[in-house]
């Protein structure tokens, strides 16, 4: 709780977390992965009852596969059937391949076979036929100033991408690429004991642009998706338009270092269609000429926009509600928010030599 807590009140909380029990500890003796997992503390009654603890704050639980481990004890199973069989039993959610290019399918069919299907995400999807059985994916974003379209988010849109660049220090790269293809971010602050953290304009982009992935995550999943749609009006603007049944929604970004405003989307125009500013949290009066709508908003340098048209005869449940936290959070520009880093100094420690031994 104390850790969720701190998330949440940094940049509006987490979906998901990737436990790591391995790291730095393999190696040291003979136990295997799976034994790490094991001697956590509880063991596995204690897992269970963490995976349980996270699920009560509504958010899923991963842990990681290592294929490199080979040298340490043998665990009589097949890695697969071992990882389905642990999972299960503690009630997690899915897996994470250290390394993988692809979670193999073997995993898929193993994991289905308990009853308890797991997900499974590659550290970088690089084989085109896994988009079948690996549900998810860590990514890279490019640092282009033209938006790159994610492959496999293109392929299928409900495929979920995790945008991890552990040494990055300009987290916008990464959040606008996710917001602009509709895919995740993962926040690893600390890398291994090297702290990069979150700056504050980086934790505030996140919380918001979360807010709008979480309330209209049905539309991220769109079969109908269409990155670089042409509708922006102003250079250095991009957006992807996700159209729904009755609601079609776009996420913008600002490739620019300067503020653009005034008039940023031409949208075709139905009889009695709403607009709304998601970013601002305001709804939008368009200027309707030729069956197509003009719509003006402000965008931040390096910033964001969303917008959502709907033609449904009422609005979406909590609407009004989500219009009203966004506009409360619009009033602070982004860029007011501090972009210092702070690290965490390290030194080294003298360890004093231990006595010689006569024998081992």
């Amino acid at each position: 709780d104390r850790y969720l807590d701190d998330l949440e009140q940094r940049y509006g909380g987490i979906d998901s977390v990737l436990v790591w029990p391995t790291y730095p500890n393999i190696g040291i003796d003979n136990r295997n992965q799976f034994d790490h997992y094991r001697d956590l503390p509880g063991g596995m009654a204690g897992l269970k009852q963490m995976v349980a603890d996270f699920h009560r704050r509504h958010v899923r639980v991963l842990f990681p596969i290592m294929p490199w481990d080979l040298g340490t004890r043998n665990e009589g199973h097949e890695e697969y059937e071992v990882v389905a069989q642990i999972l299960s039993e503690i009630g997690a959610d899915g897996v994470n391949g250290d390394t993988m290019n692809v979670v193999p399918r073997i995993f898929r069919t193993a994991s289905d076979r308990t009853g308890h299907p797991l997900v499974f995400e590659s550290e970088g999807l690089y084989v085109d036929e896994g988009l079948a059985y690996n549900n998810m994916n860590w990514g890279k974003a490019t640092n282009m100033e033209v938006p790159a379209v994610a492959k496999f988010k293109w392929l299928e849109p409900r495929h979920m991408i995790h945008i991890s660049n552990r040494w990055q220090r300009d987290k916008n790269v990464d959040l606008q690429y996710a917001f602009f293809n509709g895919t995740g971010v993962q926040p690893w602050e600390n890398v291994w004991g090297i702290w990069n953290e979150m700056t504050p304009r980086d934790s505030e982009i996140c919380r918001r642009i979360g807010q709008i992935d979480r309330k209209f995550a049905d539309l991220l999943i769109s079969a109908d998706w269409v990155p670089h749609t042409p509708a922006p009006l102003q250079f250095g603007i991009y957006a992807s338009k996700f159209p729904g049944k009755n609601e079609t929604l776009w996420t913008i970004v600002n490739k620019n270092e300067f503020d653009v405003p005034g008039q940023q989307m031409r949208v075709p125009h139905q009889e009695g269609k709403k607009y709304y500013d998601l970013w601002h949290g305001v709804e939008l009066s368009p200027v309707v000429k030729a069956g197509m709508a003009t719509l003006s908003f402000d965008m931040e340098a390096g910033g964001y926009g969303a917008l959502l048209a709907s033609a449904a005869t009422a609005p979406r449940p909590g609407l009004k509600e989500f219009l009203a936290a966004m506009e409360i959070r619009a009033r602070t520009r982004l860029n007011s928010f501090s972009r210092e880093r702070r690290f965490l100094p390290q030194q080294i420690v003298e360890i004093p030599p231990t006595k010689p031994a006569a024998s081992a």
